[in-house]
């Protein structure tokens, strides 16, 4: 039997520690999903920690359910009723988790000066010596430095494809999109962003926790 532990930790919110136990691919039964939490000041939590283990926790065990299998405690009472209305994929058919750039570094910047500069010089760069002057580290399956440089020398560069991006909630920065994939930004998601460039249309943006199930 193997335990493996790993801590997840956001700035500004909480922090949870999981405990999962492997117990071999022949094993049989049930599993237990248990759960126990703490409030209090960062020094209360780590003297808590430092009097208590495994055994000597006050666990809730719990009982996931689909589509969600939330591991935390929830009064699932009402679970029938709100299964029944619309889910938001069904409201909103065209839908995308948020772009993935692969390398915010060299395409997110404060300002879109930053932006033009980073992408002029970038995209006449030797490959290997922008690769270390901007620290992109190795090439991976859906971003490399000469698929990155190519999008931006076919699309121009111009500097009309600079735009604002939200990068965090009410932290607006900025970026170079072309709208293709495997080029200057890894995943542009131009199924969705098209819907947003140019216009006044407004995004909604909710956690994968809210009801996603088909519509009856």
């Amino acid at each position: 039997m193997a335990a493996r532990t790993k801590t997840f930790s956001t700035s500004g919110q909480g922090v949870a520690i999981a405990f999962f136990v492997k117990r071999g691919l022949d094993s049989k039964g049930t599993v237990a999903v248990r759960h126990a939490q703490r409030w209090g000041l960062r020094r209360q939590k780590w003297d808590w920690l430092a009097g208590h283990d495994l055994e000597h926790t006050d666990w809730h065990e719990l009982n996931p359910e689909s589509p969600s299998y939330l591991f935390v405690p929830r009064d699932n009472e009402l679970g029938p009723v709100y299964q029944r209305y619309l889910s938001v994929s069904y409201l909103f058919p065209v839908n995308s988790v948020g772009i993935v750039t692969a390398r915010d570094g060299l395409t997110i910047h404060w300002s879109s000066d930053e932006v033009w500069r980073a992408v002029t010089v970038f995209s006449l760069m030797e490959p290997e010596l922008a690769r270390q002057g901007y620290k992109l580290g190795k090439d991976v399956r859906d971003w490399r430095v000469k698929l990155a440089q190519k999008d931006l020398l076919d699309s121009g560069p111009m500097r009309e494809q600079i735009i604002p991006i939200l990068y965090r909630p009410f932290d607006v920065r900025y970026t170079y999109y072309t709208g293709r994939s495997r080029g200057f930004i890894c995943r542009p998601r131009p199924e969705v962003m098209r819907q947003m460039l140019g216009r006044e249309n407004l995004g909604s943006s909710r956690p994968s926790s809210i009801k996603t199930s088909s519509a009856p």
